[in-house]
């Protein structure tokens, strides 16, 4: 996918692989605000995009869509900065029952995982395993082999069966 929108300068605050994810307070209304990020029941996937209506980020969540909504072990969550009724109209236009839509209100996800000292979103894309630990951080999604290089990553978290002795294992 070519893509060739300047993109602001990245943060000096980027995230690292390994680390843990930081929670997040985006909202999906005016009113509505859910918290994403850290240790949650399922994988999570974070991606951010300054514009809803780009063609190539739409391909890119459609190919998501198609993949992975209807999986139960995976949350999906677009952060965007558009307008609440930018985000009600992408949400008519794709049929999706595990992907989340919602604004970046008060800067949060940029600030906490460094897309930009402007505020500004990136197009980035954070995937969140169930411990809450950072496992794939990518700042430009339309690097090549980016997005695709984040689905693999994604499917191997989604599939991955600790080994050894767990709480939940040993409670079940």
């Amino acid at each position: 996918m070519a893509h060739t929108a300047t993109l602001p300068q990245i943060s000096k605050k980027r995230r690292i692989v390994g680390n843990e994810a930081p929670s997040i307070k985006i909202f999906t209304d005016t009113t509505t605000n859910i918290i994403a990020g850290m240790i949650a029941i399922n994988v999570q996937l974070l991606m951010s995009t300054k514009d809803i209506t780009d063609e190539a980020f739409i391909a890119m969540l459609t190919n998501l869509i198609s993949s992975y909504d209807d999986n139960p072990k995976v949350n999906i969550v677009i952060i965007v900065n558009s307008s609440f009724d930018e985000i009600d109209n992408s949400k008519n236009n794709f049929e999706c029952n595990n992907i989340v839509i919602a604004q970046d209100t008060n800067g949060d996800f940029a600030k906490k995982y460094g897309n930009s000292d402007s505020g500004d979103l990136l197009n980035t894309m954070f995937i969140v395993d169930k411990e809450g630990m950072l496992v794939y951080a990518c700042y430009d999604i339309y690097e090549e082999s980016a997005f695709e290089n984040g689905i693999k990553i994604l499917t191997e978290t989604i599939n991955f069966k600790p080994k050894g002795h767990t709480h939940e294992n040993w409670m079940a």
